[in-house]
């Protein structure tokens, strides 16, 4: 599995989703992480880890202190910015993009989505910048 197919399988899912366990261990196994957002406050990490950052409001969060390596990658939680999604995230780290939809039948209709998640591979975190 690649980064364009795991964003394509968990494109269109809907707030609140969960993985499925043999989607889990497939994204461990190719060494994929899957970022989306939960509620209004937490970025979600899952896939080769899993665990959960706090962003109330938008915020950066430094991904050093979530692998047993040392990485100065980060990802920015945006919050409300912008017309499209609830939540958006922005970093240097290579990815692709997938949309989770909000649960209200209101935003689908308005083209308004939950969030736009991100993949990426964890070995992308050791490059040098």
């Amino acid at each position: 599995m690649n980064l364009k197919e795991a964003a394509e399988k968990l494109n269109g899912n809907v707030f609140g989703f969960d993985i499925e366990k043999s989607f889990q261990n497939e994204l461990k196994e190719n060494g994929i992480v899957v970022v989306y957002g939960y509620s209004d406050d937490l970025m979600e990490f899952d896939g080769v880890f899993r665990d959960e950052a706090g962003v109330y409001n938008g915020g950066i969060v430094e991904l050093n202190e979530f692998v047993n390596f040392e990485t100065n990658a980060t990802i920015e939680a945006l919050w409300c910015v912008g017309d499209k999604y609830d939540f958006q995230y922005v970093t240097d780290i290579p990815h692709e993009t997938f949309d989770v939809l909000n649960d209200d039948e209101n935003y689908e209709e308005e083209n308004h989505m939950y969030c736009q998640g991100i993949v990426f591979y964890l070995k992308d975190l050791l490059r040098k910048d």
